[in-house]
């Protein structure tokens, strides 16, 4: 899947989430939801040196990118079953699984408790995605 499919498909999933009655969000909400999940959806693909997340913000996201592949590439080969193959790279091993998408997610709140510029931060981040 390309960063398109990525985003949409997250602006889809964001919309609905936001539309749902219990939740009660008005429409400004639900686009700066849509906004940031949209960019929250290209985090998975920050494990590859020609993604978008890994080209937005040059010399410094093309670095995370290599730490994120290094790091990914370790999980994987740490816990790959005797019939799978060995791989190069970590790009859609750990960075593709719900527990990579709960710890961001957890990451991202827990940092949105340390002050209203870290807020500002990393919805910029996302934004830009």
């Amino acid at each position: 899947m390309m960063a398109q499919g990525h985003s949409l498909s997250a602006v889809a999933v964001g919309l609905s989430m936001a539309s749902l009655p219990f939740i009660g969000y008005d429409i400004t909400y639900s686009i700066l939801i849509s906004i940031l999940v949209a960019g929250a959806a290209l985090l998975p693909d920050w494990d590859h040196p020609g993604a978008v997340a890994a080209t937005t913000f040059g010399p410094v996201s093309k670095g995370i990118a290599k730490l994120i592949d290094w790091l990914s590439l370790v999980v994987y080969l740490q816990t790959k079953k005797k019939h799978e193959f060995e791989k190069t790279s970590g790009h859609r091993t750990f960075t593709h699984t719900a527990a990579f998408a709960i710890m961001c997610g957890i990451a991202f709140y827990s940092l949105s408790f340390i002050s209203i510029w870290v807020n500002y931060s990393l919805t910029f981040i996302l934004v830009c995605l």
